[in-house]
This record gives structure tokens, sequence and C-alpha cells, in this order.
């Protein structure tokens, strides 16, 4: 609620806006309590469908899982519209390319995992002299 408040406040300055807040009857919060219920329900079905869509429905039509597959379902005409990453990771093959080389193509996950990471490399020339404190 304060998060919503906040982005309300920014949406309607003081300077233009008033604001005031009120209490709901009793017979309000219980409808209002209600519908909460069903806006939860509802969240819980969607997962619950879209967990169906993911384990049965596009193995079956032979579309492979992947995190950056988008799917629409039309429950009343009895369809759904899925779109795939054209280009694949070659290396965990589950998520879209998006750095290409000349031998391979990485998502971000895998190539946050090779890339040469200069900050943490110290060149040749840059290590540290070894001194003898035997001296």
């Amino acid at each position: 609620m304060e998060e919503n408040e906040k982005l309300f406040d920014e949406q309607h300055p003081s300077t233009i806006f008033d604001k005031s807040k009120y209490t709901f009857t009793r017979a309000e919060k219980s409808e209002i309590d209600t519908y909460n219920v069903i806006i939860k329900l509802g969240k819980i079905a969607d997962v619950a469908i879209r967990n169906m869509l993911n384990s049965m429905v596009l193995p079956r039509v032979g579309v492979r899982q992947s995190p950056d597959n988008a799917v629409l379902y039309d429950a009343g005409e009895g369809n759904f519209t899925v779109w795939t990453p054209k280009e694949w990771c070659d290396a965990c093959k589950i998520r879209r390319a998006t750095h290409f080389e000349k031998t391979n193509q990485l998502c971000e996950v895998c190539w946050a995992q090779v890339k040469p990471d200069s900050a943490s490399e110290t060149p040749a020339s840059e290590e540290p002299k070894k001194t003898d404190s035997a001296k």
C-alpha cells in the first residue's frame, strides 16, 4: 500500500491535488476483502495454468522450456500462441542468445560466466614484486 501511495503521490502532486484519507464501512470492507481473495485465487490459478502450459502443453507441441518464451492463451477459443527465441544459447540451450561470437552464441547468464573480467585479472606486467623479508 505504501509503495502504491508513493506512486500516486508522485502522479498527483500536492500543488495540484488535495489528498484525503477515509475508512470503509464494515460492509464495504467485507466486500472488498472478498474481492481481494478472488484476486489472490486468480493469481494462484494463473500460476497453475502457466505451470500446466510449461510442463504438459509446450512439450506436447515440441517447444523447449525457456524463461525467454512468451505464451498467450485464449481458453475461450481453445488456442495459444508461443513466441520462442530464434537464436538459442550454445552453452545452456535454454535461454535466448544475446552475445554472438565467431564460434558460439551465448545468453547473458553463460556470457557472464565466461567473459574475460578485466577488473579481477591483473596483467602479468603489473603483478606485485616479491620481496625477500629475510634481509
